[in-house]
């Protein structure tokens, strides 16, 4: 089984849900329409700072999200 984490934030638990989940991995969240607006929103903020990274790295990329 898998152990439960608590978060301040839901942008905490996008950063931990990318960085534990690697470069092909699936992320999947679970909960209310309202929660699901606020985890897309922190996605979109956590692309766009990962797409401006790789522009001056040039290199890597982000797992999936469904």
């Amino acid at each position: 089984g898998q152990t439960a984490e608590d978060f301040e934030s839901i942008d905490d638990a996008v950063r931990y849900a990318i960085d534990r989940s690697g470069k092909d991995g699936i992320i999947c969240s679970l909960g209310s329409l309202y929660l699901a607006g606020n985890i897309r929103e922190a996605v979109k903020r956590e692309k766009v700072a990962a797409e401006l990274q790789l522009h001056s790295d040039k290199g890597g990329s982000l797992p999936n999200f469904v």
